[in-house]
């Protein structure tokens, strides 16, 4: 789908503030959290389905990734080129895992099956991560996209926690890594490449005000 430009609008260009707000209130969550996390809810969601074991998370980790490639093989213009969306990914992904191994071997929090290195949840944070690599290069395109890989990613932090491997604050924090490390990485990619691989027909959302409709209209784009 394509955004229609509009005229006689008060546009609030700098979203990107609002934007990182909401990701360091999601990453400051998890960290208060790491402390005394919420247990009640922790074992609320571990009982919805007793005697859960799946291992399809370790694969639905990497099932956007796996997509937007697909995608891109095919022909499917994204909002860049091969060369800007792999150094874009590639910058995503060494800082997404630095900053993930860090906190793990850092902080070693007990998982709640009695293993090790428990915060934050790598596999959340891998989901997440691909699942904005996905929404960047086609959201635009239909909000499907987006809507059907952070499904996705939300089911894979879910089911870490029911298969007893990580708390709630693992992965809430993951989360906000895996989605914070993308916006960084194609922040840093853009300023090497500037608008030179950007597709011509790629438009950012936006919120604006229209003074003769009468109406507001918010278009977030995480």
């Amino acid at each position: 789908s394509r955004f229609v430009k509009r005229t006689n609008l008060i546009n609030f260009a700098d979203m990107r503030l609002l934007r990182h707000i909401i990701i360091c209130i999601a990453l400051g969550i998890g960290v208060l959290c790491h402390a005394q996390s919420p247990r009640n809810m922790d074992e609320d969601i571990r009982m919805a389905i007793p005697h859960y074991n799946c291992a399809v998370d370790e694969y639905t980790q990497y099932a956007p990734g796996a997509v937007m490639l697909g995608l891109k093989v095919c022909g499917y213009e994204g909002r860049t080129g091969w060369g800007q969306m792999l150094t874009a990914d590639a910058f995503s992904a060494i800082l997404m895992a630095g900053i993930t191994q860090g906190l793990k071997y850092g902080l070693d929090r007990t998982r709640p099956d009695g293993d090790h290195r428990s915060f934050p949840s790598g596999h959340t944070a891998k989901a997440f991560m691909t699942a904005t690599m996905l929404h960047k290069e086609y959201g635009w395109r239909s909000p499907w996209w987006s809507i059907g890989s952070y499904t996705v990613a939300a089911y894979t932090g879910v089911s870490r926690m029911m298969n007893d491997r990580h708390w709630m604050s693992d992965v809430a924090c993951g989360a906000a890594i895996g989605i914070g490390s993308v916006h960084l990485g194609y922040y840093l990619s853009d300023l090497i490449f500037k608008d030179k691989y950007i597709n011509s027909a790629y438009e950012a959302p936006e919120f604006s005000y229209d003074y003769k409709a009468r109406h507001y209209t918010a278009e977030i784009y995480f």
